[in-house]
């Protein structure tokens, strides 16, 4: 694997003001904003692979499958992006197979994550807020 394989880099955070099951809630950092008070919510890192998309549900994220053979031996991979905007999403074809990045998100801090329902999230590996994987789907 070279560098090009590999992704670095963080998701942020923006805290309401509000507390929710003793945390202090937060949600996607909207970071382009000048006055905007982002912090790092989850370092992560990312591997290029493939992944054929199974799900577009409504509310939340696409659902991926992999195939087990391309699926890293570390633990907490959980979230598979395209190489596109979010935005896109609507364009995305079940039965399709598309280049990304599969994701391991470490998060920072304790937070209530509001987002699609909302998660309590806890310093360490993160495997819930984000995840959208399958293993060996065609089996």
């Amino acid at each position: 694997m070279n560098d090009r394989d590999q992704l670095g880099g963080f998701f942020y955070i923006t805290y309401t003001g509000n507390t929710v099951q003793g945390a202090p809630e937060a949600m996607h950092g909207d970071c382009s904003a000048a006055l905007a008070d982002c912090t790092v919510g989850w370092k992560l890192k990312g591997i290029a692979t493939q992944a054929t998309l199974v799900a577009k549900p409504e509310m939340g994220h696409p659902v991926w499958c992999m195939d087990p053979a391309d699926m890293p031996r570390a633990p907490g991979y959980s979230h598979f992006h395209w190489l596109g905007a979010p935005e896109h999403a609507g364009h995305l074809e079940i039965g399709a197979t598309y280049s990304g990045y599969l994701l391991k998100l470490t998060a920072q801090d304790r937070f209530y994550f509001r987002h699609h329902g909302g998660t309590l999230v806890t310093p360490g590996i993160d495997t819930v807020t984000h995840a959208n994987v399958m293993v060996g789907c065609d089996s």
